[in-house]
């Protein structure tokens, strides 16, 4: 965050619409700290040792150690998520009377970092970006979907079913999708109208400039790289999702992305359900990279485009299986990143779904960077350094979006 939200260390006084969240015990015995505090200026109610009482919030700290505070961190979370018309000033829960330490607690706050209306203290803050930040670089926008593009391709026709594996192998390469990808965001640049006449000769060019990717195109798709009068030829495949990530990161309102997403997809997929992957996948990106929380996003991608988004990747990953179409990947790749803390994790969860993983990967991976926006110094040399210099050059005037 560029102005983060820090609480101050002395909260004397609130104003209407400020909440006090201090450490409190399960007994509500308001009797020091900052419980003393919340009981005696903030109307904390004598006996209520969770959730909020007054114009306060209990968050119990002293009944075990840090896991046993998580879940109730966890549901503060979710209150101050769905009562955005309030702002939480965060005290230092737990470090004075409970005896933690700030390394201790702050982690659990993590995902709070992103939430306008949740202030934590300066040591919370600079814990866990430092956290963050340690190992973890901003990198070119585009660089989301490609490195997982390159961590699923070697996995694409020989799946695996765990997240404990490699994140980096020689073996791995870009595919398919970061060449279009990288077609989709040239054209985005280059061509102020945003033509689908545009978009096909952009699309032709690079897959004829890079006629034998590792994986290699779909039947179709080479077909129509390749003929004489290219048409659309109403595919539902995936192949409209893992191109379209740049849209998300280009666009400038949630009608443009859904628009440019439609018309990314329509020159080659322009049946209903590829339509839908692309807007689907797009929006999710622009969402997440607009600062909304993965709750939103999840609610926005089920009552907009109908996918079951409440299933588990522990439940999905029994039965899954390799397959090429929009509704059987987009939802799975959209799972992967709720569920994930980190863009790594959200590339291991999604590969370990053993399905098309290439393509999931992109389409995991463009939604993940744009939501964590970091990615480990070593896994992003690593993919740069298997890049031609062409596709580096569309990186890189792309940029930091």
């Amino acid at each position: 965050m560029t102005h983060p939200n820090i609480a101050s260390d002395r909260i004397n006084k609130l104003e209407d619409d400020e909440v006090f969240v201090f450490g409190s015990n399960l007994a509500g015995h308001h009797a020091g700290g900052a419980a003393r505090i919340a009981n005696e200026s903030f109307g904390a109610v004598w006996g209520i040792g969770v959730g909020p009482t007054g114009r306060a919030y209990a968050i119990p700290t002293m009944h075990g150690g840090v896991d046993d505070i998580k879940p109730y961190v966890d549901q503060f979370i979710e209150y101050a998520d769905k009562n955005r018309h309030y702002k939480f000033l965060v005290t230092r829960i737990g470090c004075g009377i409970a005896g933690f330490t700030d390394e201790e607690i702050a982690p659990l706050f993590k995902g709070c970092l992103n939430m306008g209306n949740v202030f934590l203290p300066q040591s919370f803050h600079n814990i866990i970006t430092k956290s963050q930040s340690a190992n973890n670089v901003m990198t070119p926008s585009l660089m989301g979907a490609i490195i997982g593009d390159m961590v699923g391709s070697i996995y694409e026709f020989n799946p695996i079913k765990t997240k404990d594996f490699p994140l980096m192998s020689q073996g791995m390469d870009y595919t398919d999708d970061t060449i279009m990808t990288i077609a989709v965001a040239d054209w985005l640049m280059h061509d102020e109208a945003h033509s689908k006449e545009t978009l096909v000769d952009t699309m032709r060019k690079w897959g004829q400039k890079y006629p034998n990717p590792m994986g290699a195109y779909g039947g179709s798709f080479s077909s129509w790289l390749t003929s004489k009068d290219p048409q659309p030829y109403n595919s539902w495949g995936n192949g409209s999702a893992m191109r379209v990530s740049a849209v998300g990161y280009w666009s400038e309102s949630l009608e443009e992305c859904l628009e440019l997403a439609k018309t990314t997809a329509e020159v080659t997929h322009n049946h209903p359900e590829g339509i839908k992957g692309a807007q689907a996948t797009a929006a999710a990106i622009f969402l997440a990279r607009n600062g909304h929380t993965l709750k939103d996003i999840k609610e926005y991608i089920e009552s907009t485009f109908g996918y079951d988004l409440s299933r588990t990747c522990d439940e999905i990953r029994k039965t899954y299986h390799f397959d090429p179409s929009c509704q059987g990947t987009v939802p799975e790749s959209i799972i992967a990143v709720l569920e994930s803390t980190d863009y790594e994790d959200a590339i291991r969860t999604v590969v370990s779904l053993g399905g098309d993983a290439d393509t999931m990967g992109a389409i995991t991976g463009a939604i993940a960077y744009a939501q964590y926006k970091g990615i480990s110094r070593e896994l992003d040399q690593f993919a740069k350094d298997k890049l031609p210099e062409d596709i580096l050059d569309i990186v890189f005037e792309f940029g930091y979006r």
